[in-house]
């Protein structure tokens, strides 16, 4: 028996039918993509975004206003000042920023005038680059207040206060034998520049007692002040002995500011507070007092 085709009607059917579920197929995808988009999928460039909302001058550094725009929380890695793709100042970070949150980020920068570019490091690697016209971010003045601070001229500008005498090693030393609590200073007057914008103290010393059980606790201690017209216009954070054993030269240095200009007078105070008799030695050098100007 003879085999029928199929007929002309009944292909173009098929055809009609297999492009409509080609249509559909094809529309159900799509409206799934897009549905998914519009619930919230965001891509990551998106997510961490930083702006540089202002840069300033201030105290020899730059100071970067950072907001975090984007809507992930950020972390700040690095800072660098850029010259012409060359990092000529940097600064290691590690500050987090919610979103919408701004912070300042401070990079010490000591350039000369010109053009250059900073720019922010999240930890993710996601940066912030806005430019930098400087005209000049300048290291602010150091200058030295005190005079003959390491005693090579002997006791020259200081007045010192029994038992403090200048050893012939060149350090100002108090050593003396009492049963009796005493307080006892080296000071001297110093002129604080106008414009100082902060005075950074520091100098080397030891303090030590013989037998160390004839002190009480916390009983022979230093402390440093600034006074003018008398009043005592900034103290020292108080240094301590620690009963160690062993004479040893130390490090003291504080950086803070004063609201006072003009003439005021560097007080160090030795104190001590002794049970029975007992030999108090406390050593004191390398005395320096640096204001901070601007240029």
């Amino acid at each position: 028996m003879a085999r029928k085709g199929v007929s002309p009607v009944l292909a173009s059917l098929l055809l009609v039918v297999i492009a409509a579920a080609a249509a559909i197929a094809t529309y159900l995808w799509v409206s799934s993509y897009l549905g998914s988009a519009g619930r919230g999928v965001e891509a990551p460039q998106f997510r961490e975004l930083l702006k540089v909302e202002g840069v300033r001058e201030e105290g020899g550094s730059l100071v970067v206003t950072v907001r975090n725009i984007g809507s992930a929380k950020a972390t700040l890695r690095a800072a660098y000042v850029m010259k012409e793709g060359v990092a000529v100042a940097s600064e290691t970070l590690n500050v987090e920023l919610e979103p919408g949150q701004a912070a300042d980020v401070r990079v010490s920068a000591q350039v000369p005038p010109g053009s250059y570019t900073v720019k922010i490091v999240m930890a993710t690697g996601v940066e912030a680059i806005a430019p930098l016209p400087l005209s000049g971010a300048r290291a602010a003045r150091s200058i030295q207040l005190v005079k003959n601070g390491d005693f090579s001229e002997g006791s020259a500008y200081w007045t010192l206060e029994d038992p403090w005498r200048v050893d012939p090693q060149q350090y100002a030393r108090a050593y003396v034998e009492t049963n009796s609590d005493f307080e006892a200073s080296i000071y001297q007057d110093v002129e604080i520049p106008a414009g100082t914008t902060s005075l950074t103290l520091s100098f080397s010393y030891y303090l030590d007692a013989d037998p160390p059980g004839q002190v009480e606790k916390g009983g022979l201690t230093l402390k440093a002040y600034l006074l003018s017209g008398g009043n005592v216009v900034w103290e020292s954070n108080l240094i301590q002995w620690n009963r160690s054993k062993k004479t040893e030269w130390k490090q003291f240095t504080q950086t803070f500011t004063v609201n006072v200009t003009g003439k005021v007078t560097l007080k160090i105070t030795l104190t001590a507070d002794v049970k029975k008799e007992v030999t108090i030695d406390a050593g004191l050098d390398n005395v320096s007092l640096l204001a901070s100007a601007p240029p």
